[in-house]
């Protein structure tokens, strides 16, 4: 599976603090993303994907992610 499309945030009232700079406001930016998902049996599943939220400004909000489900 994969996935492409414009992500946007809005920290206004929220102080961001990194050890690059400090401040509120907003911002978007290109985000991508791909993945498999494992089907054990009918309702068990696992899955795996990696992503990249946000990646402008030397600033990258992007890693990888790993679950396992059920479906009802």
């Amino acid at each position: 599976m994969g996935a492409a499309g414009f992500s946007s945030g809005d920290i206004n009232g929220i102080t961001l603090s990194t050890n690059i700079t400090s401040g509120t406001g907003s911002d978007s930016s290109f985000s991508y993303g791909a993945g498999a998902q494992y089907l054990f049996d009918r309702n068990w599943y696992a899955q795996a994907e990696y992503v990249s939220l946000y990646d402008k400004d030397d600033v990258t909000i992007k890693g990888p992610a790993i679950g396992v489900g059920y479906r009802f």
